[in-house]
């Protein structure tokens, strides 16, 4: 599944070089990252069933419906092998392409980041990794935020 991941991932970022830089679409895949260090962080810290109360707030409604769901998959302890299985086939029947296939790619990716529970820099050199240079120069030195308090 690795060559497939990295394939799609050339592919969006292809898509997006031959686009009009969007700086707004730009930030959203910026927030995935921040979103997913976040629940990163967190889960190393308070462990993963403190992510069922914290995930209920992403809006269903928007791309961050898709991190939920593959939260889920880790919460409900899916192996990682049925994690990216399920989504890649969500990944192909939505037909994601340039910035809203980056930002499923970095949800997918981060939800197995927080399932191997993954150290903080690890984590975000993983997403960082995946980000094209004009969204990596918009990137903050750190993407790290506080996670959640009791």
């Amino acid at each position: 599944m690795d060559r497939l991941f990295y394939d799609e991932l050339k592919r969006v970022i292809g898509e997006i070089a031959t686009d009009e830089f969007d700086r707004a679409k730009a930030r959203k895949v910026i927030g995935a990252c921040e979103l997913v260090m976040k629940y990163a962080i967190a889960a190393r810290e308070y462990g993963l069933l403190k992510l069922e109360d914290e995930i209920v707030n992403l809006n269903k409604y928007s791309m961050e419906k898709w991190l939920y769901e593959l939260i889920i998959l880790v919460l409900d302890g899916t192996d990682h092998e049925n994690v990216e299985d399920i989504g890649w086939s969500s990944f192909f029947s939505q037909g994601f392409s340039s910035y809203e296939g980056l930002t499923y790619l970095i949800y997918l990716k981060g939800a197995l980041i927080i399932q191997f529970g993954d150290c903080r820099g690890i984590a975000e050199k993983k997403l960082k990794s995946m980000l094209p240079e004009e969204i990596l120069a918009m990137v903050p030195n750190t993407m790290e935020e506080e996670p959640f308090t009791d």
